[in-house]
């Protein structure tokens, strides 16, 4: 394994006390699901520690993409209350469906699901943004404020009550307000910010992107953006952070990081001290990193093999730590788009098959549950376009207003 380096800043304690509140609202080795194509500044810590190669059996799963779940219905659609251990929204043509996995029953919720691009549910579970333009609830649909090509909408915290991205033109971070777009603050805290999230807790939000002196990292903030700290810089120049976000506990920061060289590592790092943790590391492209948010330490990832496979591949465990079992849930051939969508509850994840790689081509929608014994794959819907799971945030605590103090010297 090629040892990466990553400095943690250790500059005075900027305690998140007193800031403004407006928005604060080791698994055994598993089966992997192979997919076949259709036939129609401080202190340095060294990430060098050996990660566990995925586990493997010699079970394959091979799901039949010609043969979902259960049939769509074509009555009327109805916005309703969340299902209370969760469930899988997709789209399909221009209705927004649900799937309850306990009843296996599909309903639709709302026809304004026409649009392309991510899809979220807000994690109260009451308003899903359709898209990166649209929230819909049960009082309708209405803008969002953010342009469609914005690809990094998401969540304010504990409720839902507004939303942060980048903006497109120049990276400064945007708050609108979710139930009226007018309503926008430039809470930007880097000089450029790529992605962003927030504390679950709601008063802090991590972002990676690069400082006003050209630094680039992840870093820590109020909700206002104020108060600014940084959690880990990059000393690799040409290297960056394609995503980032909390633990369902807010215990741990959690990041996808390029080098330079197109290595791919996935980092934990823990809360209070600022232990840094290698979760994996992706000789080849690694993208759409998926954190539980119903339980503690597990995460999912697309990690793409130049020339030669995609997969989606999973930590489940205890505490994240090198130690953990990293499993491939789901591979496919080169060229393929295999997307991660979101995890329910007892190690349940929802992930789409595109064949050719091509995000706005229909997929298959799966269910691969890993609970105990022998892992399981079911395809929920065929010929969908978007999905995301439906599911009220678990258990969280507050962010350590202690970080700098704890932190190692």
């Amino acid at each position: 394994m090629t040892g990466r380096t990553i400095s943690f800043g250790m500059a005075a304690a900027l305690l998140l006390v007193g800031c403004t509140s407006g928005s604060t609202d080791a698994a055994a080795p598993t089966t992997a699901t192979t997919i076949r194509p259709a036939a129609t500044e401080s202190t340095s810590v060294s990430t060098a520690a050996a990660v566990p190669e995925p586990s493997s059996t010699a079970a394959v799963i091979t799901p039949d993409s010609s043969a979902p779940l259960a049939p769509l219905p074509d009555g009327p659609c109805s916005f309703s209350g969340a299902i209370g251990a969760g469930s899988v929204t997709f789209t399909v043509g221009a209705r927004l469906f649900e799937f309850d996995p306990a009843s296996g029953s599909i309903s639709c919720l709302s026809d304004a699901g026409a649009a392309t691009g991510p899809m979220r549910w807000s994690p109260d579970g009451t308003r899903v943004l359709i898209d990166p333009t649209t929230v819909v609830d049960a009082g309708g649909d209405r803008p969002s404020g953010y342009f469609a090509e914005n690809q990094q909408v998401t969540w304010s915290a504990p409720s839902g009550k507004a939303l942060i991205a980048p903006a497109v033109k120049d990276g400064h971070l945007i708050w609108r307000d979710s139930h009226d777009a007018a309503k926008r603050l430039d809470i930007s805290f880097l000089d450029t910010t790529n992605v962003a999230a927030y504390h679950p807790a709601g008063r802090a939000i991590v972002a990676a992107g690069t400082a006003e002196d050209g630094v680039a990292g992840v870093y820590l903030a109020s909700n206002r953006g104020q108060d600014r700290r940084p959690i880990a810089t990059l000393t690799d120049v040409g290297s960056t952070i394609k995503g980032v976000g909390f633990s369902m506990s807010g215990d741990q920061i959690i990041f996808l990081h390029q080098h330079a060289d197109q290595l791919h590592h996935i980092h934990a790092v823990h809360l209070p001290d600022l232990q840094l943790t290698t979760i994996d590391e992706i000789d080849g492209d690694g993208s759409q990193l998926t954190i539980s948010t119903v339980e503690e330490n597990v995460v999912a990832w697309q990690a793409t093999r130049t020339n030669t496979t995609v997969e989606i591949r999973a930590a489940i465990g205890a505490s994240i730590n090198p130690g953990d079992v990293v499993t491939t849930v789901a591979t496919a051939p080169a060229g393929d788009r295999l997307q991660p969508v979101g995890w329910l509850s007892e190690h349940r994840l929802v992930y789409l098959h595109q064949p050719g790689g091509d995000a706005n081509v229909p997929a298959t929608l799966h269910l691969w549950t890993n609970s105990g014994g022998t892992p399981t794959d079911t395809v929920i819907a065929a010929d969908v376009l978007r999905s995301a799971v439906r599911v009220a945030h678990g258990p969280f605590n507050e962010l350590p207003t202690d970080i700098a103090e704890q932190a190692p010297g």
